[in-house]
């Protein structure tokens, strides 16, 4: 599953900078301001439910069909908000007529949504190759499209086409991978309880919260620099896109070191408290050492990685990519903090350090964006990351441990790492 998500995402960073350079920064901003918009929308119809339904799936694997249709029928009435908002932004923001046509082909992504809920039925049996086929198979046929339609000298719309279609391939694939392996025919996937719509709901609400903020903090951004510079706006979003797009490989290895490293955590917070406290402080070492270290790279090759991927056109990007490098740093500790919470059964108020640095980032986007222009607004994102996944443990007392954690780990874990590496280098010759 690890490697199908890398395949993914790397075929899915060649397409973007190929489709960069086709279209320029101008039009490449206003696809992305559209996208982010339907990317706000798409958070009513997901509502928080991927980690619910898989628990509830292993858990009750007797009524599958009951946990499925009733988190397809919730999805369901989520897309009639999220069509809703949709229509609310582009009365709101009075989108031209191009904008509300991709505005509009972005709708199809949100219609195939509810289909991707079948990808949790394979996440709950562990199996992984059928996940990684599907997700294989739609970066594959995306990146083909955009190839072929770079080449035909497509318009702006048939990319936006491309990009609703990776929900509809996704959600199709997962469909037809259900029926094949799961003999869909004699459980019907549409099978509705009221009461287990209401207790999935009950169980996902917190989860929606901390994943609405989480999503408006990466989209808001580009609404607000293409708001807030108007004319000038597209090409800005453009630059700022592609910025932050060469931020997911910072952002991918912490996640990586996160997910293989979690369930020792788990292991040790059960069976011993002592052994639990050295394992976290090397764990909060690693992740936030390995994001200082990544995005510095990132800071200092941020000129060579702009011209060679989008070329000389997107020259503005670089000083964009300066600043959001730090990105990397501050997910990793964050990443981090949270499984942190997560383990200790501290999640109550997660998401209110998410809606700290959600509030903290509209509003130095409405002072920096005007002033600076889209560098304004990697400045804001890199500040309010700061506040939500390092000071806000501060504000929130049940967090004054994981503040304390991140504090010792910055001062001492350039020391403590390498004696710890040595220690165990010298256990395993012993």
């Amino acid at each position: 599953m690890v490697g199908g998500r890398a395949f993914k995402m790397f075929v899915g960073f060649i397409a973007t900078a190929l489709v960069a350079r086709y279209l320029g920064p101008e039009k490449f901003g206003l696809l992305n301001y559209c996208f982010s918009l339907v990317g706000i929308a798409m958070v009513v119809v997901v509502m928080g439910l991927e980690t619910i339904v898989v628990r509830e799936l292993v858990k009750n694997p007797d009524i599958r069909s009951e946990i499925l249709g009733s988190c397809i029928f919730i999805q369901i009435l989520g897309l009639v908000i999220s069509y809703i908002l949709l229509m609310l932004f582009q009365h709101f923001f009075s989108l031209d007529g191009e904008s509300r046509t991709l505005l509009l082909i972005g709708l199809v992504s949100l219609l195939f949504r509810p289909l991707g809920t079948l990808r949790f039925l394979f996440e709950a049996n562990v199996d992984a190759r059928t996940i990684a086929f599907v997700e294989f198979m739609q970066a594959l046929v995306s990146l083909s499209l955009r190839i072929l339609f770079i080449y035909l000298e497509a318009p702006l719309s048939w990319f936006a086409f491309c990009l609703s279609l990776e929900w509809v391939l996704l959600g199709g694939g997962f469909l037809l991978m259900y029926y094949k392996r799961y003999n869909a025919e004699r459980h019907s996937l549409f099978s509705l309880s009221f009461s287990r719509i209401r207790q999935l709901l009950h169980y996902s609400w917190p989860l929606f919260l901390s994943s609405a903020t989480i999503i408006l903090h990466q989209q808001v951004d580009r609404i607000m620099i293409k708001e807030l510079l108007t004319e000038m706006g597209n090409e800005q979003v453009g630059y700022y896109s592609a910025a932050i797009r060469i931020c997911i490989f910072v952002i991918f290895i912490p996640q990586m070191i996160a997910s293989s490293l979690t369930p020792a955590l788990v292991d040790a917070y059960k069976s011993d408290k002592e052994k639990y406290s050295n394992l976290i402080s090397v764990f909060m070492d690693v992740m936030n050492w390995i994001g200082i270290l990544l995005s510095l790279a990132l800071f200092i090759f941020s000129e060579q990685l702009i011209f060679i991927i989008y070329g000389t056109a997107f020259g503005s990007a670089v000083a964009i990519l300066q600043v959001a490098a730090w990105k990397g740093f501050f997910t990793a500790t964050g990443m981090a903090s949270g499984r942190q919470l997560t383990i200790e059964n501290l999640q109550k108020y997660i998401y209110l350090r998410n809606l700290i640095g959600l509030i903290l980032n509209v509003f130095l986007n409405l002072y920096l964006i005007p002033r600076y222009n889209a560098i304004g607004a990697a400045y804001a994102t890199v500040a309010s990351m700061f506040v939500a996944n390092i000071i806000s443990h501060v504000l929130i007392p049940p967090y004054w441990h994981i503040f304390k954690s991140q504090f010792y780990s910055l001062v001492l874990g350039w020391y403590r790492l390498p004696r710890e590496f040595f220690r165990m280098l010298h256990i395993k010759n012993f």
